[in-house]
């Protein structure tokens, strides 16, 4: 590794270190770094560090994390040299989160936010970007993902993983090493298997037919009969005399827009498996205006919730892109028959909370 200078037009050897000698610690130091930066390794989310969950055994693996398509990521860090049972303990672990289920795996996740399980399985959706909270499933079939972070890999340890690899395990393992010059530090994050430009075939290719399997069918159910509601929902309020929101009856999706007039401004009705919601939605990429919005709403709380002749759950997360206004009604949307009642209220509900808010979206819009 060199550093350029530009003056001279040279490039410096930078001096490559060791962990020991800078008296860098495992647990204190190199776990810290990628639990506060996972970005190191890919698009990671870090749900527990030192997780120890574990039926009748009191070990404990370093870092557990999701993917962006919700898959168990067990994460194993070694400092210099990444020892002969590495492997051994990471495969262990592996099979030991094989059996996590979603609400587990929201709790977990939960109790590393120290907030509480509704705020975590929203996170959860959201970085994942399914946009539907309840029919998260996380940890599907053989999903689970191993990572090994060491300086260094002994011969039988890269032999392993390349076995792996080719048995359909996926496995990484990224070289880690520090460099100095003079007081500064550097540190290097290279994935060395499988090879980056050879990463994405071989584990997609090995992905492939499980993933497939596992998704098909139930997101067939789910489309269907989503599609079903849309149209009953088309068809009463029609009749009703409503918006018809003809533009998407026949989507497959769980939620429908409302144009409220105001751009990033836009009213929704979602269904559920088990609720049907009405929601004002507040989506910009200036995350200081979204509070900014929110907080003039919040600030006439009182009068929009009578207006709107109910209590409203106001949702903001810190430093978010999009903040929402919404009301819930809890029934089982998979039962047909359940339907009428579920669209009346939606429609119901809609026309309140679009009467509650029309007098403050133009103020918001300038704010």
């Amino acid at each position: 590794m060199f550093s350029i200078n530009r003056t001279n037009n040279t490039i410096i050897p930078l001096q490559k270190c060791s962990f020991k000698d800078l008296k860098f610690r495992e647990r204190e130091h190199l776990q810290e770094w990628l639990c506060k930066h996972p970005e190191a390794l890919g698009d990671l989310l870090i749900i527990q560090k030192e997780f120890a969950g574990f039926d009748n055994t009191k070990e404990r693996l370093d870092l557990l994390a999701l993917d962006r398509r919700g898959h168990i990521v067990v994460i194993e860090n070694k400092l210099d040299d990444s020892g002969r049972d590495v492997t051994w303990q990471t495969l262990k672990y592996a099979a030991y989160c094989s059996t996590l289920k979603t609400s587990q795996i929201v709790e977990i996740y939960s109790r590393y936010l120290k907030q509480p399980m509704d705020t975590a399985r929203e996170a959860i959706a959201e970085f994942i970007g399914t946009g539907d909270s309840e029919e998260l499933t996380l940890n599907t079939a053989n999903s689970q993902r191993i990572m090994f972070v060491a300086a260094s890999f002994r011969p039988e340890i890269t032999a392993t993983a390349l076995w792996l690899l080719g048995k359909g395990v996926n496995i990484t393992c990224f070289q880690v090493t520090p460099f100095s010059k003079g007081d500064d530090l550097f540190l290097t994050v290279d994935q060395i298997i499988p090879p980056p430009e050879a990463s994405d075939y071989m584990i997609q290719l090995a992905e492939k037919s499980a993933v497939e399997e596992t998704e098909s069918t139930a997101q067939s159910v789910r489309h269907n009969r989503r599609r079903a509601y849309w149209e009953a929902l088309k068809a009463q309020w029609e009749a009703a005399g409503t918006m018809t929101l003809s533009a998407k009856a026949h989507s497959s999706d769980n939620w429908m827009t409302v144009a409220s007039g105001t751009s990033g401004v836009h009213y929704a009705i979602t269904v559920l498996r088990q609720e049907v919601k009405v929601q004002l939605t507040l989506d910009h990429p200036d995350a200081e205006r979204i509070t900014r919005m929110f907080d003039y709403l919040h600030d006439h709380k009182p009068q929009i919730e009578e207006k709107y002749g109910a209590p409203i759950l106001w949702y903001n997360p810190p430093n978010a892109k999009q903040c929402s206004l919404m009301h819930t009604l809890e029934i089982d949307t998979t039962n047909p028959e359940n339907w009428p009642e579920a669209i009346e209220w939606q429609r119901q509900r809609l026309e309140a909370l679009i009467a509650a808010l029309s007098p403050y979206i133009p103020k918001i819009a300038a704010l």
